[in-house]
């Protein structure tokens, strides 16, 4: 049976566990993330740099962000899709420019995730 919180794994045990979570989180490479924003801020969207375009944010407005978890450490942004936005229509998907450094810092300092 399963440890209780007081009790210390041994090394073997913890390998185990270890090993079981990445295996399951391999079984589910996509996640969808919602965040809210947090205070005014724009974001860059597009095909490529020549076409990109800017959407400026509000707090409380919404922004789901659909990630790939090829790699544990490095997940791949799949799509984007904002709501209360003006001018954008609920459930409309957009490709970002920025890579997974970019976004996830430009998330933690402009949004919240919501669960």
């Amino acid at each position: 049976m399963g440890k209780t919180m007081n009790e210390k794994l041994t090394f073997k045990e913890y390998i185990n566990s270890k090993e079981c979570l990445r295996k399951a989180a391999q079984n589910v490479p996509e996640r969808t993330a919602r965040y809210t924003i947090s205070k005014y801020c724009k974001i860059a969207i597009g095909e490529s740099k020549k076409n990109k375009e800017y959407i400026n944010l509000k707090p409380k407005q919404q922004v789901e962000v659909d990630w790939l978890y090829e790699s544990m450490d490095k997940p791949t942004v799949i799509s984007i899709r904002f709501s209360g936005v003006d001018g954008i229509k609920e459930g409309e998907e957009f490709n970002i420019l920025w890579g997974h450094n970019r976004l996830e810092k430009w998330l933690e300092n402009n949004t919240r995730e919501t669960f």
